[in-house]
């Protein structure tokens, strides 16, 4: 679907137009999230975003270009663009805004896949609260942050708190797409191996 959305905005509106950017965009990190690295690359290294873009459309592009980082294991490049995205939505937004936070998330979760994860817990916990406030405490949002805090704890030492994120994650994930969606199986093999380490 996305990508015959794209080339119907490329044609119609040429590929520099905000709405084909925000496709190919989205594009790019559906093929990521299904493990289709060459395929995201091809489709971002065709995103140009021009000089007069909104501060939004840039952040989005960085942090794409930042989860590009991440797929190459670069994760130093990914850390800077994510930061770099955050500065633009806090001063569009706000500090407890939950699009800022979602960029917190995002940036201290690569911090965790980084080996930072006691830098990045407490701001992941903070983060958490902002969208918790904002959006209440089961909304699928949360799911990142709830695994990435998981991931964190078990960094840590703290299976206990691991196991607790783990398992909210994996609520909030089956109430929002079924019991049986593939996205909940990372989660599962998580606790499983948590409950190996007890």
């Amino acid at each position: 679907y996305l990508e015959q959305a794209l080339n119907s905005a490329a044609d119609a509106l040429g590929p520099e137009h905000a709405k084909t950017v925000n496709i190919a965009l989205d594009l790019t990190r559906s093929k990521l999230a299904a493990g289709q690295s060459d395929e995201a690359e091809a489709v971002f290294s065709q995103v140009s975003v021009s000089p007069n873009a909104s501060p939004l459309l840039n952040a989005k592009f960085m942090r794409t270009q930042a989860l590009m980082a991440a797929a190459a294991n670069d994760y130093v490049s990914a850390i800077e663009l994510t930061a770099g995205a955050n500065e633009i939505t806090e001063q569009v937004f706000g500090l407890k805004h939950p699009t800022h936070a979602l960029g917190v998330v995002q940036l201290s979760g690569l911090q965790v896949e980084n080996g930072q994860s006691s830098e990045a817990e407490p701001t992941l916990r903070r983060a958490l609260s902002t969208l918790e406030g904002a959006l209440g405490k089961s909304h699928v949002s949360l799911a990142p942050a709830l695994g990435y805090l998981g991931s964190a704890n078990v960094d840590l030492g703290r299976i206990g708190g691991a196991a607790s994120y783990f398992a909210r994650q994996l609520r909030t994930l089956e109430t929002a797409f079924g019991e049986s969606d593939s996205r909940l199986e990372p989660v599962l093999v998580n606790l499983a191996e948590l409950q190996v380490r007890t």
